[in-house]
């Protein structure tokens, strides 16, 4: 399909324009730090897809124990 290089491009460029507004500064700035190990995101993508828990307990259970990490996101 030649249009979806195109439509992903055009999603893109819809998301950063929303990032540069002033009034979206803060979540810019919180995606700018935002640093989400690739080991991090397997183990809680294993937790979910093959022992079935829960999204919310997973990712509740990563940031109680990764606050030092999170925390120097926050802008």
């Amino acid at each position: 399909n030649n249009e979806q290089p195109q439509t992903i491009l055009n999603e893109s460029l819809v998301f950063f324009d929303v990032f540069a507004k002033p009034e979206m500064a803060k979540a810019k700035a919180f995606f700018q730090k935002m640093n989400l190990s690739n080991d991090d995101q397997a183990v809680m993508i294993n937790e979910i897809d093959k022992n079935g828990r829960d999204i919310v307990e997973v990712v509740q259970e990563w940031k109680d124990n990764n606050k030092d990490s999170w925390s120097n996101w926050l802008p």
